[in-house]
């Protein structure tokens, strides 16, 4: 929200508006509330705090021009890869399991500096580090994502390749008829 309103400090008639879909229910807390303040008194935020069935999820990824992951840490990124194989333009943390699929050609990514969790952070927080999304880059990534210039688009179709490329059903069932027919050579450690 805040790297938001720092690319789109005005708002008006032509304004992006920023939808917020959180994940599951409970662990609420005082951050919880910051972010439902700051989304009643600005109506550029959209805050969808319930968890969706898959179709429901397909429809909010159709809405939307863009996918915004500024994470910390991330498992494959599944939002992620999902948004950029319907020809979305992505802004992500250049860190974890969805640098697999995102690169410069294809994503607006984000630098980072790596943090320690603190103990209040995270429930397993001893000894854990996390990614620190680069705010500034954020702020210019959004704009750019907001600014649908060719490149931009370019980018987007180039993500979306790229996903059906390697992540389509028909991909995956390669792989796994392959590896069931023992032609894979086993990975190495």
């Amino acid at each position: 929200m805040r790297a938001f309103l720092e690319a789109f400090p005005k708002a008006g008639s032509s304004s992006p508006v920023l939808v917020i879909k959180c994940h599951g229910r409970g662990n609420r807390g005082a951050e919880f509330k910051k972010l439902g303040e700051l989304s009643s008194a600005d109506n550029r935020f959209i805050l969808i705090d319930s968890v969706f069935s898959a179709s429901e999820m397909i429809m909010l990824h159709a809405a939307c021009d863009c996918f915004v992951s500024l994470h910390r840490a991330e498992g494959f990124g599944l939002n992620i890869a999902e948004s950029m194989s319907k020809g979305k333009i992505v802004v992500a943390t250049d860190f974890s399991g969805s640098t697999d699929f995102t690169r410069p050609e294809n994503s607006l990514l984000i630098p980072y500096k790596m943090a320690r969790v603190n103990k209040d952070d995270y429930i397993y927080s001893r000894g854990q580090w996390w990614a620190e999304p680069d705010q500034e880059a954020a702020v210019e990534a959004m704009r750019q994502a907001a600014s649908n210039e060719s490149e931009i688009q370019s980018r987007a179709m180039r993500a979306r390749a790229d996903i059906m490329d390697k992540y389509s059903v028909q991909a995956i069932a390669k792989i796994v008829k392959a590896a069931w027919q023992r032609e894979l050579e086993p990975f190495k450690s």
